[in-house]
């Protein structure tokens, strides 16, 4: 199966990014933001608040700051919260 990559504004910080969904089209999106520096992960519902202006104080530094660090962070909103950043990968995997 191919990988689409479509352009967009990060969710995040709203730059334009390049965005493709994960495996399963529950599991949300990987973004590729030169804005922030690199690639990560967001689940659907953290992606429509984030790109609604919602995302914490805070969310897009610490992003950063592990994308920096080389880690490929994943951003979550369940059960009425954001989570905190996970890594789930590496910056330099495919």
């Amino acid at each position: 199966m191919q990988r689409i990559n479509e352009g967009v504004p990060c969710a995040l910080c709203h730059m334009p990014a390049e965005r493709r969904a994960l495996h399963q089209s529950t599991d949300g999106y990987l973004y590729d933001c030169p804005a922030c520096g690199g690639r990560y992960s967001i689940g659907i519902t953290a992606a429509k608040r984030a790109a609604n202006g919602e995302a914490p104080i805070g969310l897009l530094a610490d992003l950063r700051h592990r994308i920096a660090n080389g880690e490929l962070p994943r951003v979550e909103y369940t059960a009425g919260e954001w989570q905190p950043l996970k890594p789930v990968g590496h910056q330099a995997e495919p």
